[in-house]
């Protein structure tokens, strides 16, 4: 310890009562964030999560991910949803309030296992807090929280309790939940390959590396199996790996671009005033010079500690892989474990030392994390409407569906989700390389026709959006009407039917 006993300065391990207060103050502080920011009216959101409540609602009713929605990742959090959906089924719980549920607790356990990570880097309560804090500060991922069905937080837990556990030397747990992040967005296969090379650096390496092994064969092996017993395995491997490898790549544009590219991202999901990457590249800085002051003890003290090294290379990994391919503000998700970890050290580090500066200098730096968090609301929040407003749209679609009415949502599927019915097809979300991917399946380069194996066209098209290539022209040359309602204009949606409206 130092000479100062006060728990801000204190250079020690928490004790497990200290562990769990910690943790119940980061699920407590993402619950009240996720009630300011409005969890229960916020509208599903008409983007991503949309897509995810509807494959997970489909996988409470016995669907597999990949069968009932077109998507490139890896689906573990789809699952867990899907799955916990299906328990609320039994005990009357709607599926929204189920994604909802599930969000909140996912965040709550990240900003918590984040702030255990950090106290056990720093060994202070201090770089703990504000690793909490800047994960809240980011105003974003407090928003899809809320929101709910944003698989990338659970990937983010996933992340943060392998660090944590790196931390506490558990290569082999560490790398379970490594390979569960993998599990929910491939590019997580990084936390594997770093708990294998911490249990290489461990005392008992041979042990240590077969645990990882295991780790990884395990999940993987269970994972495999859900889908061929659902007989979707052909859907998950083509989804999962072909797809991304042959139609989301791209080519590297230079690094100033590609900066430029990530701070337009950042500002459209987290505002001009959020100054976080500012003062994360500051506080590398900081850690450049304070370890070449401290050269000498580099190899012994990683040595001694290995998780320095996972923590080291995933956080430039992530944030290498973040800047060359990125394409909303979720993905940032990816990198935030680290980077909260590293911004928490770095603050706590630039401390003043003594008991009331060091108590101001924290209050200080909590105010301005906190401000970013409460005042990032209404920058997060964009729809421009709330959950009411989708309220008659999910009953119209259950009408068209108790007419016996064929219903196609594209980028529009939570209405059928609300109803607990399937979609026409299965691409019901056109996002990068969709397009292509079909053309080169159809050999139609005209439109996407979305006929079914006896060519019938469904009766109603719901249309958010983005849309297919080829539309609205392909639907208004096949009999199709654009009869959408005023108000739901409001939400961008769009209602075509062959049917005359009847």
């Amino acid at each position: 310890m130092t000479d100062d006993m006060s728990l801000l300065a204190a250079r020690r391990d928490p004790t497990r009562r200290e562990q769990w207060l910690l943790f119940g103050a980061g699920l407590l502080a993402s619950a009240l964030i996720c009630l300011w920011y409005g969890v229960l009216d916020l509208p599903i959101f008409p983007r991503d999560n949309q897509h995810y409540f509807y494959i997970a609602e489909r996988v409470s009713a016995g669907l597999a991910p990949h069968a009932s929605g077109f998507d490139p990742k890896t689906v573990v959090p789809l699952l867990l949803v899907g799955w916990a959906t299906a328990l609320g089924d039994l005990v009357g719980i709607p599926p929204l309030a189920i994604a909802r549920l599930m969000s909140v607790l996912t965040l709550g356990v990240f900003v918590g296992v984040t702030g255990l990570a950090a106290w056990k880097a720093g060994r202070n309560l201090p770089a703990a807090i504000f690793a909490m804090l800047a994960l809240l500060a980011c105003s974003y991922l407090d928003y899809m929280g809320a929101v709910g069905s944003q698989p990338k937080i659970t990937m983010a837990m996933f992340m943060a309790l392998g660090m944590w556990l790196a931390f506490e030397g558990r290569a082999g747990w560490s790398a379970l939940f490594g390979t569960l992040a993998f599990l929910s967005w491939q590019p997580g296969l990084l936390c594997v390959a770093a708990a294998g090379v911490v249990a290489l650096l461990s005392r008992d390496r041979w042990r240590a590396v077969a645990r990882v092994i295991v780790a990884f064969v395990v999940p993987v092996a269970l994972y495999q199996l859900y889908f061929w017993l659902k007989g979707a395995t052909g859907e998950q491997i083509e989804q999962e790996y072909v797809f991304p490898g042959n139609f989301m790549t791209h080519e590297w544009a230079g690094l100033p671009t590609h900066l430029r590219w990530v701070m337009q991202t950042w500002r459209e999901g987290f505002g001009k005033s959020n100054l976080l990457p500012f003062l994360f590249l500051g506080v590398l800085a900081v850690f450049v010079v304070h370890l070449l002051r401290r050269r000498r003890e580099l190899v012994p003290a990683t040595l001694a500690q290995p998780a320095w090294l996972y923590f080291t290379g995933l956080l430039l990994a992530t944030v290498t892989f973040t800047i060359y391919d990125h394409q909303g503000p979720p993905d940032f998700f990816f990198l935030f474990p680290y980077a909260a970890v590293a911004l928490g050290l770095g603050f706590a580090l630039l401390l003043p030392p003594g008991g009331r500066l060091r108590l101001a200098g924290v209050g200080l730096v909590s105010l301005y994390l906190l401000g970013l968090a409460i005042t990032g609301r209404s920058r997060s929040d964009t729809a421009g409407y709330r959950l009411a407003a989708q309220q008659p749209v999910t009953a119209e679609v259950k009408r068209w569906l108790d007419q016996g009415k064929t219903v196609y949502a594209v980028n529009a599927h939570q209405f059928l989700a609300l109803n607990r019915a399937t979609n026409w097809s299965r691409y019901n979300s056109f996002f990068r390389g969709v397009d292509e991917y079909l053309q080169a399946r159809t050999g139609n380069t005209e439109a996407w026709v979305p006929a079914d194996s006896a060519g019938r066209l469904p009766d109603i098209i719901l249309l958010g959006r983005a849309k297919p290539w080829g539309w609205p022209e392909w639907l208004s040359a096949n009999g199709y009407t654009d009869m959408t309602p005023q108000p739901w204009r409001a939400q961008q949606l769009r209602v075509w039917r062959r049917d005359g409206g009847s």
